[in-house]
């Protein structure tokens, strides 16, 4: 290898170092934000956490090697490494996906029941099929990255004629790509499933609340664009040493775990944690400035700026309106659905239904594809699972005393349920802020 060689390679490492480090700075601050704050280790928020741990895993593998080595042990690791943040970022992405649309389908007790279930699978599947890769013995280097093929290649890597050699390139980049694609349209199917339920439970500002959530099918893809790029024109007999696509596939494929963590990781709930982290600590250094001036002669009023009392009577409005527009959301709602009657054949007919609703539960092995559909259902009862289990339940109290003479459900418990469970919409808004 020239001198020139050595020079480039060794700018393209730096390079690879120095973004590498932004993403795992980013995967960081996440991890510390669920350490830190409580209200922050839900199971939603999870799926996000072990996301961040899977992109600390690649982008630490991208930088272990350092440039112009050839030791087949750390290129084993590298490989290893590579490949199992590569597919457990694959993953975990896609659980995202499939639980965000299961909650609000279902409810959020359905994602908890299948937590375990979800860190089993990932801790065998992923593990497994990046050891398979290391049954190879033929170690090379491409873009200071390991890459290993069968035994028996002759020569240079790069610059190998062997037929064999640009197959086994081949089936590399399908076993890389593929895997990207089949998590593509996965993720893009959940999450056209999530726009569709809000559309049709009328979801207000829709467009501007599942805008995040869009961009989540589209970022490994896109991150890994340059990468299947690279290796198509390489295969279709481009130079190896095109730096333009070198350094684009460098600077794309490490940016992943930064792009990732920040499009996931920094949803709303975690933006607020740190603001009222942030908040309460200048509170807690005002007051404490506050009584030292005191206790030197100073008024504590004196010191407190116009600034920050505006700031604060701001804040008090901003809290009252939100209070009142939700107050007045769950007026219009509890108005609407005490128009609603429910018949005792209608009640009778509900209650046929509740082996689908018992399938929601953990273990059950029926198709949960499926939801039947009432007739006449009001916008209030069609989307909400909370309301399918209430309706299951009223089987309960049918032959109670909870029906008036006129065969329909006392406004005492329609009151109850309605004081107990949020509206599709706000249920909606608060599933999709821990996602």
């Amino acid at each position: 290898m020239s001198d020139e060689q050595i020079q480039e390679t060794t700018s393209q490492y730096i390079l690879q170092v120095s973004i590498s480090g932004i993403s795992i700075l980013c995967c960081l601050i996440i991890t510390i934000g669920f350490i830190a704050f409580k209200n922050l280790r839900k199971s939603a928020l999870k799926l996000v956490l072990f996301l961040c741990i899977s992109e600390m895993i690649f982008s630490i593998s991208m930088i272990m090697r350092p440039p112009n080595q050839q030791n087949n042990q750390l290129c084993a690791a590298q490989i290893f490494f590579g490949n199992l943040g590569h597919l457990l970022s694959l993953f975990w992405t896609c659980m995202i996906s499939y639980s965000l649309h299961r909650s609000i389908r279902y409810g959020y007790e359905y994602v908890k029941c299948i937590m375990n279930k979800i860190i089993l699978t990932s801790l065998f599947v992923p593990t497994s099929l990046a050891g398979l890769i290391l049954t190879r013995q033929y170690f090379f280097t491409e873009n200071n990255f390991c890459n290993v093929l069968q035994e028996g290649i002759e020569g240079s890597a790069l610059n190998s004629d062997d037929t064999s050699f640009y197959i086994q390139k081949l089936i590399m980049l399908l076993e890389f790509q593929i895997p990207i694609y089949i998590s593509f349209a996965f993720n893009l199917r959940q999450i056209i499933s999530v726009a569709k339920i809000a559309k049709e439970n009328q979801v207000h500002n829709v467009a501007i609340k599942l805008r995040r959530i869009y961009v989540y099918p589209f970022i490994i893809p896109i991150c890994q664009i340059f990468a299947l790029i690279y290796q198509v024109y390489v295969l279709s007999g481009g130079n190896p040493d095109n730096q333009t696509l070198i350094t684009l596939n460098i600077i794309f494929s490490c940016s992943q775990g930064a792009v990732n963590s920040i499009v996931y990781g920094f949803n709303q709930k975690l933006r607020w944690s740190f603001k009222n982290a942030y908040n309460n600590r200048m509170s807690a250094a005002s007051t404490s400035l506050n009584e030292s001036l005191v206790n030197n002669g100073y008024s504590s009023s004196q010191t407190e700026s116009p600034e920050r009392k505006k700031s604060g009577f701001n804040n008090i409005v901003k809290a009252y309106q939100t209070a009142s527009e939700d107050e007045e959301e769950d007026r219009i709602q509890n108005s609407s659905f005490k128009k609603l009657n429910m018949s005792k054949s209608n009640a009778q007919n509900i209650n046929s239904k509740s082996s689908y609703l018992n399938s929601t539960k953990c273990g059950s092995n029926n198709n949960l594809n499926t939801i039947p559909e009432q007739p006449h259902e009001s916008p209030y009862e069609r989307r909400s699972s909370k309301f399918q289990s209430f309706k299951h339940n009223s089987s309960d109290f049918i032959e109670s005393d909870s029906f008036n003479e006129g065969g329909e459900v006392s406004d005492d418990l329609l009151d109850e349920y309605i004081s107990n469970h949020s509206t599709p919409s706000r249920q909606f808004q608060l599933t999709i802020a821990d996602f």
